[in-house]
């Protein structure tokens, strides 16, 4: 096993970091947004209606400015009288929110419902609210509600294109996010500049919050990030977090700073900060692990991932042991690393996206370990019962299904919560799911909308050029496969390789130049001998290659 690097694991923490979200246990379409509207800075989408009672024009602007015990402390709901009560009992909602009080919320929100049943933006506080708790279908259709009753109201309609991004993907969500950011300013302009960051966009989402301050430097962060000017991100972030706490994308982000740039205590804090308060977290997990291993922290290292499974984590263990001196103890813990394990109970295994309730995963993982399947659709089921309209739930009993084969059923039940997030273990196990239910015309129409959809996933490129290469479309497999190779793609032996075979079908001069690319980074692996085999200029290296295929079949 290769050693792990901050680099390996840092691209994917800075996608995760993103302002739209995406950490492993992100539920709320937009962590940002979600924030913002919390804490009641799109005060400026509403449309007119000035509040007439002195204390709830106070809470609003104690709202706007970010100071929630201010905005509390000026609400006395025994003084409200008529629409003074709705409007108090959901400024009281917005505030248990932002406070992660989600009962407290829905209880303020009932209240206000019961007095103004047709306010838009109440129930686009509900939807977010709903899509907070895990209530992902039940958000949906508090969204419906709200645009029923006013197709322009611009809470609601920020809501749905954020929902639109975590489905269709940023370039799915610009159009709309463009004109909400023309027509109501700074709040859905930030969102509009976080997506086209999300797309790689970045020159042009700088050029929008040019000017911004307050929520505008957690963007300048991440453009900084992504162009590897470490200290400026840095400093952008901490400028972002004055006066507040960090959010989970906030945290990944500045450990992931701080592992660049050296200070791997630092980054320890953060990243032991985020593994708190989401517990399921794998990526924190392995991050953490990796601070604590580069700040010389061997002995805490192996003390809080010593019953670790995952091989990552192992390894570190391990070699943890060996800066120790303790070999013996290492020794376990590097042979475990390098087991090979089931590829679909790896995908499955992945971390459970949801609010801490990683026990029910892990009971299903275990039932499928044991070749229990049908316990394991019995327990995803029950579960998916109780919460009824997660995505995360039907995504588990979708898993199940999948592991019990019964693939109809696991696609209807990944169907199901990709009407929420889309996300690409998702798009793996729908075709996993059409190809064991003979559906194989799916594949195709799935792959290439998740490839071009500005998501950036090198493993949608790799996987679509694969399949257009397969159809002879070469062309098109050529720059999907050179979208791969721009994104990190060009340390992949494999992906080097299958360039290399595109560019020979497609009578392209270059096919030697990449097999030769491919075998340079890794002279063993199976498919850069193969390419070299196909692709040198020269027949003696050609015969030497085939020669070597020939012993590795045996």
């Amino acid at each position: 096993m290769i050693f792990p690097d901050a680099r390996l694991l840092g691209v994917c923490a800075l996608v995760c970091a993103l302002v739209s979200g995406g950490c492993e246990n992100a539920t709320v379409a937009g962590e940002g947004a979600d924030r913002r509207t919390a804490d009641g800075e799109h005060s400026d989408l509403r449309t007119g209606g000035a509040l007439e009672n002195a204390q709830l024009a106070r809470a609003r602007i104690a709202l706007a400015n970010g100071d929630l015990q201010e905005a509390s402390g000026a609400l006395r709901p025994d003084e409200w009288r008529g629409e003074d009560a709705a409007e108090g009992w959901r400024l009281l909602g917005r505030i248990a929110f932002a406070q992660g009080r989600l009962a407290e919320a829905g209880a303020a929100y009932d209240r206000a419902l019961a007095l103004r049943s047709d306010d838009a933006e109440l129930w686009a506080d509900i939807a977010r609210l709903r899509y907070r708790g895990g209530e992902h279908m039940q958000s949906l259709d508090a969204l419906d509600r709200a645009l029923s009753i006013d197709p322009a109201n611009p809470s609601a309609r920020l809501f749905e294109a954020l929902i639109v991004r975590d489905v269709d993907g940023p370039n799915g969500a610009l159009p709309r996010l463009r004109r909400l950011a023309a027509q109501f300013g700074d709040v859905a302009a930030l969102e509009y500049a976080a997506t086209l960051i999300d797309a790689g966009q970045a020159r042009e989402a700088a050029s929008i919050i040019q000017g911004m301050g307050g929520e505008a430097d957690r963007l300048r962060a991440i453009i900084a990030a992504r162009g590897g000017n470490w200290r400026l991100a840095r400093d952008f972030l901490s400028r972002a977090l004055r006066g507040r706490d960090a959010t989970a994308s906030e945290l990944l982000l500045s450990g992931l700073v701080d592992l660049e740039l050296g200070f791997d205590d630092a980054a320890a804090q953060s990243f032991d900060v985020l593994l708190r308060r989401q517990p399921g977290n794998r990526l924190a997990g392995r991050l953490l692990a990796l601070a604590l291993y580069r700040a010389g922290a061997y002995r805490e290292l192996t003390d809080r991932f010593a019953a670790t499974n995952d091989t990552y984590l192992q390894t570190l263990v391990g070699r943890s042991h060996e800066a120790m001196g303790k070999r013996d103890l290492a020794a376990p813990y590097l042979d475990a690393a390098v087991e090979v394990r089931s590829t679909v109970l790896e995908s499955i295994a992945e971390p459970f996206a949801d609010h801490g309730h990683t026990g029910i995963r892990g009971e299903v993982v275990a039932a499928m370990h044991a070749g229990r399947s049908f316990d394991a659709v019995r327990l995803a089921q029950g579960y998916l019962d109780a919460n009824e309209g997660s995505a995360d739930a039907q995504r588990l009993l979708g898993d199940a299904q999948l592991f019990a084969g019964r693939f109809a059923d696991a696609a209807r039940s990944f169907e199901l919560a990709a009407r929420v997030r889309l996300d690409w273990p998702l798009v793996v196990r729908l075709i996993a799911a059409y190809q064991g239910d003979a559906q194989k015309g799916r594949i195709e129409p799935i792959l290439r909308a998740f490839a071009v959809s500005g998501r950036r996933e090198r493993k949608a490129f790799t996987l679509y050029a694969r399949y257009l290469h397969r159809a002879g479309r070469f062309g098109t497999a050529a720059r999907m496969l050179d979208l791969a190779i721009e994104g990190g793609g060009r340390d992949d032996p494999a992906v080097m390789a299958l360039r290399s075979h595109i560019a020979a079908d497609a009578n392209d001069p270059n096919a030697a130049r990449h097999a030769w690319s491919a075998y340079r980074l890794a002279p063993s692996h199976p498919e850069a001998v193969r390419a070299m085999a196909d692709h040198s200029p020269d027949p003696q290296v050609r015969e030497r290659m085939v020669t070597r295929l020939a012993k590795s079949l045996g």
